[in-house]
């Protein structure tokens, strides 16, 4: 998912909060030419909070790390609920035979590259058919609790898809505050650089340059265009019959 909102500034984030801390040194410096544009000291303090705020904002990395823990319980739990339906496939398989009617209304087929919400609902029917079956799938040593382990873990493995769901949200939401604080700070930034230059433009005076910056950089980060990591299914099966 690409982040419809798009930041302002193309330089990295490391060097507007440089830039930034730097026009903030200036302007407290002429504080009294800045009041005859009605830009007081208070304003200088709620810029100086926005760029610490934007410091401070976690990073996409940082949210990637927690959305890919998450993904990857996510998927643990999948390969573990894979794992007790081919102990049931292989015991129906034993009973029944795999070519016999009994054995189909398991559906085991359907466990070919199978999404995760198709795999909760096809775990919970099988579930049940064993428990229907469960006196001629104990000859070969098949028990309760392996019903009873099918069961949790798919309870498991619903809790854990909704927990990476929310992870993958939550990770699209702070990239789009993320993007909004990065223009926030870069309007402001814009203004005061605006009327620093205004102030010195004809003094001929070095201050001039302390409110001139670049907006490009080499070094652009991934604020500019954020993309978010989707962590969909896995579709690795193990035990497909």
């Amino acid at each position: 998912m690409k982040n419809v909102l798009k930041r302002k500034f193309n330089t990295s984030q490391g060097e507007m909060l440089n830039n930034g801390d730097s026009v903030a040194y200036a302007v407290e410096r002429d504080i009294e030419l800045f009041s005859t544009f009605n830009f007081s000291s208070q304003r200088v303090v709620s810029f100086k909070n926005l760029l610490s705020d934007y410091q401070h904002f976690p990073g996409d990395q940082t949210l990637l790390n927690v959305q890919m823990v998450a993904t990857e319980a996510k998927n643990q739990n999948r390969k573990d609920l894979l794992s007790e339906l081919k102990v049931l496939r292989i015991c129906a398989g034993l009973v029944f035979g795999d070519d016999s009617l009994s054995y189909y209304l398991f559906r085991f087929d359907k466990l070919r590259n199978i999404s995760d919400s198709e795999l909760l609902l096809v775990a919970a029917q099988m579930a049940i058919e064993a428990t229907k079956c469960f006196n001629e799938l104990s000859t070969y040593g098949y028990k309760q609790a392996n019903i009873d382990n099918i069961i949790a873990l798919n309870n498991s493995f619903d809790e854990k898809i909704s927990i990476a769901s929310q992870k993958i949200i939550d990770r699209d939401v702070a990239t789009y505050e993320r993007t909004l604080l990065a223009n926030k700070v870069y309007d402001e930034f814009k203004i005061i650089c605006e009327i620093g230059k205004s102030i010195w433009s004809d003094e001929g005076d070095a201050h001039y340059n302390d409110y001139v910056f670049s907006n490009s950089s080499s070094n652009n980060d991934t604020e500019l265009v954020e993309e978010t990591d989707t962590g969909g299914d896995s579709n690795e099966i193990e035990g497909n019959g």
